[in-house]
């Protein structure tokens, strides 16, 4: 094992935050050890043997992953009034680019919410499939991602999720804003309000008829790809689900990682064929999911040739290296610039720390 000066320590505080409702539990919690739970065996032992089997089956499943992961989604609003704000030809592209503003309500225009839905259409006459984004919040589309979707014959849509509930919210004033105010007493978190979006820029998608209704596809990025993942499981207007980089608590199995699978995973997929700002730096390529060290050299802060690491976007990181049989998890809240600051500290004062390597 590493051996670490002493008496050098590292002291990791996670703050657990635990929310209570008064709805029924479920009859059956999930089983947190152990093999991978069957699918296609109810909570009461009874197997999946028809297709109403398994429509009921999919029920009991989706029950337990909204209360106890998500919460349950509101129901669609009472009355949605729908303007077009744009219809213009755009320049950067020679398409149709057009946006609606869609509000919402419940009977009380006091607690009224709205979302705006972009929108670029192919040239041609359609009925075109359709790419629906909800990330419009942290980044439009970039133009050469958005080109190649309409050079194939897709329709790119976008909307801001974060109007609907803003990143994070768990106190006041965060909890009155967006579909909080809409319905106060929802028991249902930021993942599920965005869900909730989405539903309701498909509910839009469907009376266009420039959309091909059966080719709907949904995607979003870290948080909005775990977002995707819920809006498609509850909404059976979509067609394919295509999270991205969803990480933990998204597509990815807690439980089995096998070790070609983690060998692939932190392995360079990049090259040198692209480069980004905001990418994993100077030194580093990308795996799934991970910045990967390709050498010593190079990089601004010490390490080990293959260590892996990536950060949340409010200062949480964390990295890994194989050499060392070192894991760091660092819970740190500071958002913005400095958090890069505690981040490289961090990995300074471990490393510096390191007095002797394991013998491979």
């Amino acid at each position: 094992m590493t051996r670490i000066a002493s008496p050098a320590c590292l002291a990791i505080v996670v703050l657990v935050m635990i929310s209570t409702t008064s709805a029924a539990e479920p009859t059956t919690k999930p089983k947190m050890l152990g093999e991978l739970p069957d699918p296609f065996e109810f909570t009461d032992g009874r197997r999946v043997k028809t297709p109403d089997d398994w429509a009921a089956r999919r029920a009991e499943l989706l029950e337990l992953v909204l209360h106890h992961e998500y919460g349950h989604l509101p129901p669609p609003p009472k009355n949605t009034t729908t303007v077009q704000l744009i219809s213009h030809t755009l320049r950067t592209f020679k398409v149709t680019h057009r946006q609606y503003k869609l509000t919402f309500d419940n009977g009380d225009p006091r607690t009224a919410i709205s979302m705006v839905v972009d929108l670029l259409f192919p040239n041609g006459d359609g009925p075109f499939p359709v790419i629906l984004r909800g990330d419009w919040g942290w980044t439009k589309t970039p133009d050469v991602a958005a080109a190649n979707m309409l050079d194939r014959g897709y329709i790119l849509a976008e909307f801001n999720r974060l109007e609907l509930s803003q990143d994070l919210a768990r106190t006041a004033p965060q909890k009155t804003f967006g579909l909080y105010a809409m319905y106060p007493d929802g028991e249902f978190g930021s993942v599920a309000a965005w869900a909730w979006g989405y539903h309701r820029a498909i509910d839009l998608l469907v009376t266009l008829p420039q959309v091909d209704k059966s080719k709907i596809a949904i995607t979003g990025h870290s948080r909005g790809g775990k977002t995707v993942l819920l809006a498609g499981v509850t909404d059976e207007r979509v067609a394919l689900t295509a999270p991205n980089d969803s990480g933990c608590g998204g597509a990815g199995c807690f439980r089995v990682l096998g070790p070609k699978t983690i060998d692939y995973m932190t392995a360079d997929h990049l090259g040198t064929a692209i480069k980004r700002p905001g990418g994993p730096g100077t030194g580093y390529g990308f795996g799934l999911g991970f910045a990967v060290r390709l050498q010593t050299g190079l990089a601004d802060v010490t390490g080990s040739t293959g260590d892996y690491n990536w950060g949340g976007a409010y200062g949480t990181y964390f990295w890994v290296d194989p050499k060392e049989e070192l894991v760091v998890v660092s819970m740190t809240q500071a958002g913005g610039p400095i958090r890069q600051h505690y981040r490289r500290l961090l990995k300074a004062l471990v490393v510096q720390a390191i007095v002797e390597s394991p013998k491979l």
